[in-house]
């Protein structure tokens, strides 16, 4: 494994922070009325102070207030690359899965982008941005070259299997997928799957967002 960097800010102080490219604020107010968590993916320039900037792959994830105490953990601990099937066998999406003390929360891994590639200084360095309540844990994930590699990897072994790649006819009979048609599956206990939200590029107009100075 690899060391990951914890930051924690205020709301105000992300919002500052990502400044226009991600209203981090109104994501987190908007999003979340109806589910417990939400998902977007970003590429955003980090703002040290004056004069300095860095672009870092980022992947938000939204959550309901009452999942507050959860975040320390799923904010330190390394996730897990898995696909798992619809109820129905439909479909087979490929994810990330953090774990806290008490919950699992999982985000769809297709939209994500190139962030386990080297950049010009040859590292390899990506946030995990978790906002729930009042407070912004900023997991900073700096792994080896050779486990960037091998988390690639098993991404793209995934994705093989996975979303458009996924044929269920090929391999369930028409009577097995009837059958799991008419299943009601619950969700595991303590697992949420966040809703993967992935702005347009007018995304601003689309939500009624306000463009920031």
């Amino acid at each position: 494994m690899y060391p990951i960097e914890i930051e924690v800010v205020s709301l105000g102080q992300a919002e500052h922070r990502y400044h226009s490219e991600f209203p981090i604020r109104d994501f987190h107010d908007i999003l979340l009325k109806e589910h417990a968590a939400v998902s977007s993916h970003a590429n955003v320039t980090l703002r040290h102070g004056f004069g300095y900037a860095e672009r870092r792959e980022s992947t938000f994830i939204f959550l309901r207030d009452t999942l507050l105490p959860e975040v320390p953990s799923l904010a330190r601990n390394h996730f897990s690359v898995r696909n798992d099937h619809s109820a129905d066998l439909m479909e087979n999406d490929t994810y990330l899965e953090f774990f806290g003390d008490h919950v699992r929360v999982r985000v769809r891994a297709d939209s994500l982008g190139s962030f386990t590639q080297p950049d010009e200084m040859s590292s390899v360095a990506f946030d995990i941005v978790f906002v729930c309540g009042p407070l912004v844990f900023i997991s900073t994930h700096r792994p080896s070259a050779e486990r960037a590699e091998l988390i690639t990897a098993d991404l793209q072994g995934c994705s093989m299997g996975a979303g458009c790649n996924y044929n269920p006819h090929r391999l369930w009979t028409e009577e097995q997928l009837m059958t799991a048609k008419q299943r009601r599956r619950a969700p595991p206990h303590g697992l949420i799957t966040a809703l993967a939200f992935e702005p347009a590029h007018d995304w601003r107009a689309i939500l009624g967002f306000p463009c920031y100075a």
